[in-house]
């Protein structure tokens, strides 16, 4: 349900939220949508990085730079044209947010995974061939 207890609609809600991976082309991004100030607006964040085949585990585990964060406000992040991008290269002595993804399932259908920091992650996955 979209309201708290006692009936009162939250102050933010997250609408939409997808990890992309592309291992082949050493890319990835963490999109999220969040309603504000009670479905008025909605702020969408991108963050997009690098990844490459982790050493430590080659077969399920890349590790991840984070390169740079992008905000936008508006119904779509399509149509949003106030766009604020802000590079990460300051954290991390220049380097960036660093981490890792491990895959721990993978089918045609469906990932799972865990992130450096603790996070699990059960995604869907698009059919081959689709962009979004």
């Amino acid at each position: 349900t979209d309201e708290k207890e006692g009936g009162e609609k939250p102050f933010a809600k997250t609408v939409a939220n997808q990890q992309n991976i592309d291992a082949f082309n050493g890319v990835v991004s963490n999109e999220a949508s969040i309603s504000l100030f009670w479905n008025a607006v909605v702020l969408h964040v991108i963050i997009k990085g690098r990844c490459s085949q982790s050493d430590a585990r080659p077969d399920t585990r890349l590790d991840v730079v984070f390169d740079d964060v992008s905000f936008k406000l508006g119904r779509d992040k399509e149509s949003a044209s106030n766009l604020v991008t802000v590079p990460l290269q300051w954290a991390n002595g220049g380097r960036g947010p660093e981490g890792w993804v491990e895959v721990t399932y993978l089918d045609d259908t469906l990932r799972l995974g865990r992130g450096d920091k603790g996070s699990v992650f059960v995604t869907a996955r698009r059919p081959a061939g689709s962009s979004k």
